[in-house]
């Protein structure tokens, strides 16, 4: 047993080996690199627990790798950490080292090692807050000359003082322990990750498939509509804002049906005042900041290709958004992809018109999109107050 675990098993009075075995090939394999062997040992001797130093005043989580889709990794389970760390040192480099590896927590700080050598025995321990969680004064990062159980043994001693991990310094309560396991079953379950899956819904054949006028005049027809939209988008400007031309039938349905709600559940808008006139991405700014900071999602988003380019939003027991999976071909060959905000996904392998199609004559086996019971067919928003207008001349719905 490596000499410094040995210490930490008699100061915290744990005897045995952990249940839970870690391939570290594996591990290393996903990562490109070794981690050091002090903390390989550590997770052998100590199951997946909280060490505290003195008073409880401060406590470092310790688990083992998480399991993702099968397949042990070391970064699913400090994702938000090393997200927080990122942002900050993209604004602030001069706060945060490159090449931080997490390898426990603490609450909201992260705990990391610095990796300043080829040698992973030589790495050093940070401490960071993200600078999101700063406390007063206290710094973003704070860094150790020490490995990771000599980081511990000075946690649990107390003679290792981290104004990040305690910045107020006082006691806690709590059953005075410097270490507390957690139970293994309960861990195994919560550290089997899963990938976010998508359903695939095919609506080839329920409805028409022509782009274009005849599908739009489809869905006029059956949801009632036979006025004119107020606002005509500029489709030059929104193409050249975008850098891509967009789908034909999108484009003929905004000229067609104008701003409105289909069976209650899917807001359709048009590109308008948005800081720019015609900015497709504009109208969905706040949603593609949020996709940004998701990691674990199946698409990637626009300007990659393929990539998701929103369209519309959604509502009911789970909201989302509508996008488009986006590529360099045909544009009116492009899926529609819906994103719940419960993580769920669906790709639907027909374009904006068809889907409304199905979606208002409830032919649509959809967990995510599914008509309104008691709510019309279409509402049209073009007369609320405020409302964009730009054409000289309408007629209001009959």
């Amino acid at each position: 047993m490596h000499e410094r675990v040995r210490e930490l098993a008699e100061l915290t009075g744990w005897h045995g080996r952990s249940s839970v075995v870690t391939p570290w090939d594996v591990v290393h394999g996903r990562l490109g690199f070794e981690l050091p062997s002090d903390y390989r040992e550590l997770l052998e001797v100590f199951p997946p627990g909280t060490f505290y130093a003195p008073g409880r005043i401060a406590d470092v989580i310790v688990q083992p790798p998480f399991r993702l889709d099968g397949v042990h990794d070391q970064m699913v389970q400090f994702e938000t950490e090393v997200d927080e760390a990122e942002r900050w040192r993209r604004d602030h480099p001069e706060d945060v080292p490159e090449g931080l590896v997490p390898w426990a927590r603490s609450g909201r700080p992260g705990v990391f090692w610095v990796r300043r050598s080829p040698d992973p025995d030589q790495w050093t321990v940070a401490v960071s807050n993200g600078g999101i969680w700063r406390y007063d004064d206290e710094p973003v990062v704070e860094e150790f000359d020490c490995g990771a159980v000599e980081f511990l043994i000075g946690l649990v001693t107390g003679r290792l003082h981290s104004r990040v991990l305690a910045p107020t310094a006082e006691p806690r309560t709590g059953p005075p322990i410097p270490f507390e396991p957690e139970d293994v079953g309960q861990w195994l379950a919560y550290s089997d990750k899963r990938s976010p899956q998508v359903g695939r819904v095919s609506l080839r054949g329920s409805s028409p498939m022509v782009s274009g006028s005849p599908a739009v005049d489809v869905l006029a027809d059956v949801v009632g509509w036979t006025g004119q939209p107020r606002w005509r988008p500029d489709w030059a400007v929104t193409e050249r804002l975008l850098g891509l031309a967009l789908p034909d039938d999108y484009k003929v349905l905004l000229a067609t049906i104008p701003m409105g709600e289909y069976a209650g559940k899917v807001l359709v808008t048009p590109p308008t005042v948005t800081g720019r006139e015609g900015d497709l991405l504009g109208l969905f700014t706040e949603t593609m900041k949020a996709r940004a900071e998701v990691r674990d999602q199946p698409y990637a988003l626009y300007p990659e290709l393929p990539g998701l380019i929103p369209w519309a939003e959604f509502s009911g027991p789970v909201s989302g958004e509508l996008f488009w999976l986006a590529d360099e071909g045909d544009p009116n060959q492009w899926p529609v992809v819906a994103s719940g905000a419960d993580g769920s996904w669906e790709e639907f392998d027909v374009g904006v018109v068809a889907l409304l199609i199905a979606l208002v004559r409830g032919r649509i086996p959809s967990e995510l999109l599914s008509p309104e019971p008691g709510e019309p067919a279409y509402r049209t928003f073009q007369d609320l107050p405020g409302a964009p207008s730009n054409t000289a001349s309408h007629r209001r719905q009959r």
